[in-house]
């Protein structure tokens, strides 16, 4: 019999209702309350059962093993799965769970993984047909989920901190994955080292083995939070003769002094942990003094095989430096025009604009927000006088309607005449645009046009030379051009002479070409002294053989030897009509095949 039972059957509740203490009198009826200090209660005849003590309460089961084991006894547990049964108590020194994580650890692998929320890695990721729509939906992984994410902030130039962002979990939790709770920023900095490590691994791995030359390109830049680092890139073709691009290194420049030390250090160290300092075969730098000291100390650390052809002088960099010269007699138009379109559009000044879009409008123009000129952007110039000439009457109305204000008024407004210069400008640079557009190109090879574009632009000097505005930014332009490009760099004429479309007859078409467009004087008795042209195609042919018979020598351990090789019929004695000498170790299909 137990306390409740006694109280209901010896009526013990009514005969305390009678003893009760009553706290709202005196206290001295409290003080004669009988204690209640052994069993028997107000009754001498009835002995109740003491009250037991409470019931311990079960321990709360927080082990990740209750989600795979069922308790079917009081000393017996069962896995779900295997049906493996395992001895356990529910209390006591017995009551571990160590034994039965070991099961789980060593024969669930995938099934405790999937339960800690880091999904299928234990073997290939788990996929399951969709027979509604015939599509395969793949299993959750959080592992594949980190590695991801780690890859978008680095693509994206994102925070680290954007994956535990509120509104990106959100977005997830609404979109994908209803249980996902974000990556902490220590978590996603941390995966994205781990993943550049192992990337710079494999590549390292991947670019020690491959048999071909590579070229680097490598320049220095300013990041938007003033810092200074210098990037290393790697082309190289692939078995297939596709063009392959890949970032070696992003290094920071601590000291910002930009030497000409510390980038052939640089680059020598990187060439040396990937393992490839014997197969650089040319570097492109831009013009800067710091590239062309750090060009003779790698070459004195690398030996290159032709160290002749072994520096690329950047083409982009030189066409936008004869460009940028021969603006500067045409800084009135140009300024003029900046002018207006910061008056219309700087400050965000809304009742200008809107003026601006309603005179678009009237003229048949979509509305848009000008383009700045950026003196560091390559054909920025070009593009902001391209868009400006086409939006030329708004602006002419929008702005010389309120450049009264101004105090040189007078040589603010915007004249017809302005417009006329300024369409003139545009065809004057669009050749250079066209070119720098064309060398932008990362996976396709740039060398083997350089010469055509040259002999394009040479075409264009001697197009204005003569025009009035134009003789003095002309002549600027001529005067950097023989700087940069004569003689004509052998590179150029190795590249236009390996181009299937070009070959031996169209080198020498372009270099004849720029020598007349120029009218370059070859005589030694004059001041301008150029190398022949004659001699400049030579030494052209010169260095292709010397890079065939150095790749001759590198493969020839891979062409077997038990086959006699076909040697080309000389051609004749007589000189071509394409000008190269009587034989040159190649055959005529070498030269003369048709596009």
């Amino acid at each position: 019999m137990d306390y409740v039972e006694a109280q209901e059957n010896y009526g013990i509740e009514e005969e305390n209702e009678v003893d009760a203490v009553n706290l709202d009198e005196d206290n001295e009826n409290i003080a004669e309350t009988p204690a209640v200090g052994d069993a028997n209660v107000r009754s001498e005849s009835v002995n109740l059962p003491s009250r037991p003590p409470s019931a311990p309460k079960p321990r709360k089961r927080t082990s990740i093993v209750w989600q795979f084991f069922e308790r079917i006894s009081d000393i017996e547990v069962q896995y779900n799965i295997c049906q493996q049964i395992y001895k356990h108590r529910s209390g006591g020194k017995q009551g571990g769970t160590g034994t039965l994580m070991r099961h789980i650890a060593k024969d669930h692998k995938r099934e405790l993984n999937i339960a800690k929320g880091g999904g299928d890695v234990g073997g290939s990721t788990q996929t399951r047909m969709d027979p509604a729509t015939d599509q395969v939906a793949k299993k959750y992984n959080k592992l594949r989920d980190r590695e991801e994410i780690a890859k978008m902030v680095a693509v994206g130039c994102l925070p680290f901190s954007f994956p535990s962002s509120g509104a990106f979990i959100r977005y997830i939790q609404a979109i994908y994955n209803p249980m996902f709770n974000g990556i902490p920023r220590t978590t996603c900095w941390s995966d994205i080292f781990r993943l550049h490590s192992q990337y710079c691994f494999y590549l390292a791995t991947l670019l020690k083995n491959i048999q071909c030359r590579l070229s680097l390109t490598s320049d220095l830049g300013r990041a938007v939070n003033k810092n200074d680092y210098l990037t290393v890139t790697c082309h190289w073709m692939d078995s297939n003769f596709v063009m392959q691009k890949r970032i070696l290194a992003f290094l920071y420049d601590e000291n910002r002094k930009h030497t000409g030390q510390f980038i052939s250090d640089s680059i020598v160290k990187i060439a040396g942990y990937y393992g490839i300092e014997n197969k650089i075969l040319c570097i492109a730098f831009d013009n800067a003094s710091n590239n062309k000291t750090a060009i003779t100390k790698i070459k004195s650390t690398l030996s290159p095989p032709l160290p002749e052809i072994f520096h690329i002088k950047c083409a982009c960099h030189i066409y936008n430096l004869i460009a940028k010269d021969s603006l500067e007699f045409f800084k009135l138009y140009i300024e003029k025009n900046c002018l207006a379109v910061d008056f219309i559009q700087g400050n965000n000044r809304r009742s200008r604009i809107r003026e601006f879009k309603v005179k678009c409008q009237e003229n048949g123009l979509t509305p848009i927000l000008m383009l700045e000129e950026i003196d560091t952007r390559w054909n920025s110039t070009y593009e902001f006088l391209k868009t400006c000439y086409k939006y030329r009457i708004p602006i002419t109305l929008a702005f010389n309607q309120h450049c009264g204000s101004f105090a040189d008024s007078a040589d603010c407004v915007l004249h017809n005449s302005d417009w006329i210069v300024i369409n003139d400008l545009v065809k004057f640079l669009k050749k250079n645009y066209v070119a720098t557009v064309e060398f932008f190109g990362a996976y396709y090879p740039t060398v083997c046009n350089i010469l055509a574009y040259i002999a394009d632009i040479s075409g264009l000097i001697k197009e204005y030379k003569n025009k009035e505005c134009y003789k003095e930014a002309v002549g600027v332009m001529f005067t950097k051009f023989k700087k940069y490009f004569f003689p004509i760099p052998s590179i150029y004429l190795v590249g236009a002479m390996l181009n299937p479309c070009m070959k031996y007859n169209h080198m020498c078409h372009f270099s004849t070409l720029i020598y007349t467009n120029l009218e370059i004087n070859t005589n030694h008795d004059s001041e301008q002294v150029q190398p022949d042209l004659w001699t400049a195609t030579t030494d052209a042919k010169d260095y292709i053989e010397k890079l065939y018979s150095h790749y001759a020598d590198l493969f020839d351990s891979a062409v077997p030897t038990n086959i006699t090789p076909t040697v080309a019929p000389h051609p004749p004695e007589e000189p071509s009509s394409s000008k190269r000498p009587a034989y040159s170790g190649f055959s005529d299909s070498f030269y003369d095949l048709n596009c």
